[in-house]
């Protein structure tokens, strides 16, 4: 395996002009004295990288820089003011010639927020900076959609994987065989479980549980086909109306556009009726924030179809209610897999009243599942975002 691993490394460096400009830019990065880096963003809901973010400005000079949604173009206002709050920001919204250049020739690091509208710019970047990725939600399943984005992933210097599980895939799924791919942690497990985070008081104070339903947005048309929305919306809504707990509906970002715009599912109108019905409600609210820590922490338990979530709230140690899809199209990896072991799993509508009434009355027959694989896994929650920053430090020969 060494040999095969060492003339595999030989050939990326003779033939792949990358290696060049790769370690042109890590050249540049170790003699510099304060480096720049920069973080491509352009969803709130997809900064995963608050702790990262803090720890690196501690050493270098970071800056974010905020480019329009890769769907719609625009800044919107709710976006620019939850990144304004967090130091320096750099307004984008085209990224015309002049802004290509003064990031091209500013920067040592581009921090890349998603792969998603950002083919066209690492496509470029990547010759004069040093390109990472992390992924912005956690990784669950075995499609390439995850390791290979064409014109993407092949252009990273650095992905930065969040177990071996991760890495083992990267490696299946890339030319270059895990060279550019090192096992350094998940750091949204840093801003989800920090020490300081304290309740907001987000639900209704009100009944027995605090409940999250968090419905994903890939249905009928998705490649990845995980979705149960259009199956239980209406059932989960109802039972929220007849239940003594509070409830919260968090959607996937992406949720509202594919309903009404690729699915056809509902009209902009009606689905902004189904939101009423969460507002309006004395036991129901709706968030929409990209930063979910505190909705975690104050919460008893979720009910969801959002894969990323079936590891980041497994680690609050509180119960998941898993609406499986009849549909899905992709496998999970082996992780997901083993942690499947302590969820609720919903097959028909009867299962969701039945296990919310469960562990309403404290009926948590999987607490103990989940303690040992929390156990046996723990190490991998914390210390991500400190596991990058020495990694950097090291590369330019600086003391952690």
């Amino acid at each position: 395996m060494k040999v095969f691993n060492f003339f595999n490394k030989l050939i990326y460096f003779i033939f792949n002009r990358d290696f060049i400009f790769n370690n042109l830019n890590l050249f540049l990065f170790k003699i510099k004295r304060k480096s720049n880096i920069y973080f491509l963003v352009n969803e709130e809901q997809k900064w995963s990288t608050d702790q990262l973010y803090l720890e690196l400005k501690k050493h270098f000079d970071v800056k974010i820089v905020l480019l329009g949604n890769p769907y719609t173009g625009k800044i919107e206002n709710n976006v620019y003011d939850f990144f304004s709050k967090k130091g320096d920001v750099i307004i984008y919204p085209k990224l015309n010639f002049f802004q290509k250049l003064k990031l091209l020739f500013k920067g040592d690091i581009i921090f890349f927020q998603q792969p998603w509208g950002m083919e066209n710019k690492i496509r470029y970047m990547h010759f004069f900076c040093l390109t990472i990725y992390i992924p912005y939600s956690a990784i669950t399943v075995k499609d390439s959609i995850d390791y290979n984005v064409e014109n993407f992933h092949r252009y990273l210097w650095l992905y930065v994987a969040q177990n071996e599980h991760v890495f083992n895939f990267f490696k299946e799924f890339q030319l270059k065989r895990g060279i550019n791919c090192k096992v350094l942690g998940y750091p949204k497990f840093d801003d989800l479980y920090r020490e300081y985070l304290n309740d907001e008081n987000i639900f209704h104070d009100f009944g027995k549980k605090k409940i999250i339903y968090a419905p994903h947005h890939s249905l009928e048309n998705s490649i990845l086909g995980l979705g149960t929305f259009d199956k239980y919306f209406e059932i989960v809504v109802n039972i929220v109306g007849l239940k003594r707990s509070s409830f919260v509906y968090k959607p996937h970002p992406r949720l509202e556009y594919t309903l009404t715009c690729e699915e056809l599912f509902f009209s902009i109108e009606d689905y902004e009726e189904y939101l009423k019905k969460w507002n309006n409600g004395i036991n129901s609210k709706i968030m929409n924030q990209g930063d979910y820590g505190s909705l975690f922490s104050e919460s008893d338990f979720i009910i969801t179809d959002c894969s990323s979530f079936l590891i980041e709230y497994f680690f609050t140690g509180k119960p998941i209610i898993w609406l499986k899809s009849d549909r899905q199209k992709i496998d999970f990896n082996s992780f997901v897999e083993e942690l499947k072991e302590s969820f609720y799993i919903v097959n028909s509508c009867d299962d969701i009243l039945k296990y919310i009434e469960m562990l309403e009355n404290d009926e948590d027959i999987m607490k103990e599942t989940r303690e040992i694989l929390i156990s046996k896994y723990k190490k991998q929650i914390l210390g991500s975002s400190n596991n990058i920053v020495d990694y950097l430090l090291n590369l330019k020969g600086k003391k952690c």
